[in-house]
């Protein structure tokens, strides 16, 4: 593993422990998350809603907020920070932020 998939695999085995509340992650599952890291983000340096609320509008995820103006954005409490962590079920990790989703099951 190069250092950003050793840096994505250890937050994926600390968001799975925070979900699972488990201190340990089953061999099978290790080994799925080693294969699939290409399909895991990790939105680096955000830790709270208000950033990844800013993160979702600045890069476009955002569809409903296009075409409004630039200081009309600036009024928004970023709520949909917390909006888009609870429904994907996804955790604050560290300093970052993991996004799992995208996993393929691996069958060994």
């Amino acid at each position: 593993m190069d250092a950003w998939q050793l840096d994505y695999f250890e937050d994926l085995v600390r968001m799975e422990t925070i979900k699972t509340q488990s201190d340990s992650v089953p061999l099978d599952q290790l080994i799925n998350m080693t294969y699939n890291l290409e399909e895991c983000q990790v939105l680096q340096r955000v830790q709270t809603d208000e950033q990844l609320g800013r993160f979702y509008v600045e890069s476009g995820f955002m569809p409903e907020l296009d075409g409004l103006p630039e200081s009309t954005i600036e009024l928004l409490d970023y709520k949909m920070g917390r909006q888009s962590w609870e429904s994907e079920k996804e955790v604050f990790i560290s300093n970052d932020y993991v996004v799992s989703r995208n996993f393929i099951n691996i069958i060994i």
